[in-house]
C-alpha cells in the first residue's frame, strides 16, 4: 500500500514509549492516576491523522482479502437550499487584463443544483489493487490561467505526470504551489510562457495555488499516486471507473469551502462522513450510482 511515514510519527511513538517506561519505573506513581482516557486517545489519534501520519490508514495496511474484479462509482452532488453568494474580490491591478471587479467562484452551482468542483477520490488503495487504467501516466497535466483566473479551479493529477503551467495572459503571473510533503513551486510564468512542475510524493489533501502578483487568484491541486479521483463537472456529476470490487474501499469527498464534506443526505438518508470518508463494497462489473445532497448551510 502507498503509505506516508514521517520522522514526526516515529518521534511521537518513541516519546510515548519513553514516558510509559519512566512512569512504570517510578513506584511513587499510582497507575490509577494514569488510566486510559478515551477522549485523550481520540485527540491523539486525530492529531496524527491531521499531521498526515494516518493512524486510521495504518490499520488497513494488511488487507484480509483481495479484489475479485473492478467496478464503477458515479453519481451527482447537489445542494439543498439557496446557495450563499460568493464573496466579491478587489481587482487591485492590471484591470485592463483582469477586469474591474469580480466574485471569487468558490461555489459554483448549476440551475438544477449540481455543485461543481467537488473532489471525490479513493483513499489508501494498495498498488496491487489498482487497475491498469488507474496506473501511472506520463501525459502532461495542463494548468492554465487567463484573465487573471486559474482555468482549473479544483483538479487532481498523478505524481507520474509533469504539470505544465501555462500563462495565456499578456502579462506575467507568479504561480505559488507549496505542498506539505512534496516539492514546492514558486516561479514567475512570463506572458505567453510556461513552466514545468513535478513531484514524487502524493498529498493527503488538496493544496492551495496562489499568484503573488494578483493575490485574489485561487485554485486547488491534488497530487495522487493513482488515477482514482474525479472532480464534479458543471452539473455536479462525477465518475471513477475500474475501482477494486469485492472488497471494502474508502472514498473521500472534499470541497474548498467546508473542506472535507461531512453532513450529507444519500438517497434520502442523512449520513455523517467523518472527515469526508465513506466506505463502499462494489459489485464486480457493476455500476454504483450515488446521489449526494449537501445542505446550503455547509457553504456559509
Amino acid at each position: 500500500m502507498q503509505t506516508c511515514s514521517t520522522d514526526s510519527t516515529i518521534s511521537k511513538i518513541v516519546g510515548a514509549a519513553i514516558l510509559a517506561f519512566l512512569l512504570g519505573c517510578d513506584s511513587r506513581v499510582s497507575i490509577d492516576d494514569y488510566r486510559p482516557n478515551s477522549q485523550t486517545a481520540s485527540n491523539f489519534r486525530n492529531l496524527l491523522e491531521e499531521s498526515g501520519d494516518g493512524v486510521a490508514e495504518a490499520e488497513n495496511d494488511s488487507p484480509t482479502a483481495n479484489p475479485t474484479g473492478y467496478a464503477t462509482l458515479r453519481g451527482q452532488v447537489v445542494i439543498q437550499g439557496t446557495p450563499p453568494a460568493n464573496p466579491e474580490i478587489n481587482v487591485s491591478r492590471d484591470n485592463d487584463m483582469c477586469g474591474a471587479s469580480a466574485r471569487d467562484l468558490q461555489l459554483v452551482v448549476s440551475a438544477d443544483g449540481g455543485i461543481q468542483n467537488v473532489l471525490i477520490y479513493a483513499d489508501e488503495i494498495p498498488e496491487a489493487w489498482c487497475h491498469e487504467s488507474a496506473g501511472q501516466t506520463n501525459e502532461d497535466f495542463i494548468f492554465d490561467q487567463k484573465n487573471c483566473v486559474f482555468l482549473t479551479r479544483v483538479s487532481a493529477f498523478q505524481i507520474s505526470q509533469k504539470m505544465k503551467i501555462i500563462n495565456s495572459d499578456p502579462k506575467g503571473h507568479n504561480t505559488d504551489f507549496s505542498p506539505r510533503f512534496g516539492a514546492s513551486f514558486n516561479q514567475l510564468i512570463a506572458a505567453g510562457g510556461y513552466g514545468y512542475y513535478q513531484t514524487d510524493t502524493e498529498e493527503k489533501q488538496p493544496v492551495s495555488v496562489k499568484c503573488a502578483i494578483h493575490p485574489w487568484m485561487q485554485a486547488w491541486l491534488f497530487p495522487r499516486s493513482n488515477g482514482y479521483f474525479s472532480v464534479t463537472d458543471s452539473e455536479g456529476n462525477f465518475e471513477i471507473p475500474n475501482l477494486p470490487a469485492g472488497v471494502e474501499i474508502t472514498l473521500r469527498a472534499w470541497h474548498e469551502i467546508p473542506k472535507y464534506i461531512q453532513k450529507v443526505v444519500v438517497a434520502g438518508e442523512e449520513q455523517r462522513w467523518s472527515r469526508g470518508r465513506f466506505r463502499r463494497t462494489l459489485e464486480v462489473d457493476g455500476v454504483l450510482d450515488l446521489s449526494v445532497a449537501i445542505d446550503a448551510d455547509e457553504f456559509d
